[in-house]
C-alpha cells in the first residue's frame, strides 16, 4: 500500500486518544483498512513514533539512507498487530495497538495520558499532548501563509480572472 500513489489511502486528520495502562492506544477508525495489519511503529525526531502500513516501511527501508538514519528509524523499529477491542461489541469496532515499552518511553507517553495521532499522508506521527503544542508551535511560527504556495495562488489568480 502506498498512500503517496492514492490519496484515499492516505493517513489524513488529527485525532486524540487516552493511552491505557498496558500502553494499547486506539487506532482512528479511517485509518485501519488503509494499514493494514501489522503495522510499523518506530522512533521519530522531536521524541515521538511514526505509524506506518508494513508496505511504507519496506518502500523506505529499501531506499539507502545513511548509516545514522538507518541506526535511528532502524533500531527503533516493531511490527505491532492491530487488535479488535474486548469493550467494541457495539456497531462501530474500535481497533488498537500497543506500543512498545521503549517507544513509549522514547515519546514520553504516559499511560492515562492523551496521544496525539496526526496523519501526515503515508505516515502518521504519534505524540504526547504537550509535546504536539510544541510542534503546532513551531509550524506556526514558520511563515505557513496559504496564499504564498504556488498552488492557492494560482486558483485565486484565476478567480480574479472569473470575475
Amino acid at each position: 500500500m502506498n498512500p503517496e500513489g492514492d490519496p484515499k489511502a492516505a493517513l489524513w486528520g488529527t485525532y486524540s486518544y487516552t493511552l491505557a495502562r498496558a500502553g494499547r492506544l486506539t487506532v482512528p477508525p479511517p485509518w485501519v483498512a488503509r494499514l493494514g495489519n501489522p503495522v510499523v511503529l518506530t522512533r521519530a525526531p522531536g521524541a515521538s513514533l511514526l505509524l506506518l502500513s508494513e508496505g511504507e516501511w519496506d518502500r523506505l527501508s529499501a531506499a539507502p539512507p545513511d548509516w545514522a538514519r538507518r541506526q535511528f528509524y532502524f533500531s527503533g523499529q516493531a511490527r505491532v498487530p492491530l487488535c479488535l477491542s474486548r469493550s467494541s461489541a457495539g456497531r462501530f469496532p474500535s481497533w488498537r495497538l500497543c506500543v512498545p515499552s521503549l517507544l513509549r518511553e522514547w515519546a514520553a507517553l504516559r499511560p492515562g495520558a492523551e496521544v496525539v495521532l496526526v496523519g501526515l499522508g503515508p505516515c502518521a506521527r504519534l505524540l504526547s499532548h504537550a509535546r504536539y503544542l510544541e510542534w503546532m508551535q513551531r509550524l506556526e511560527q514558520q511563515d505557513l501563509t496559504l496564499w504564498d504556495n504556488p498552488m492557492f495562488r494560482r486558483a485565486g489568480e484565476r478567480q480574479r480572472r472569473a470575475s
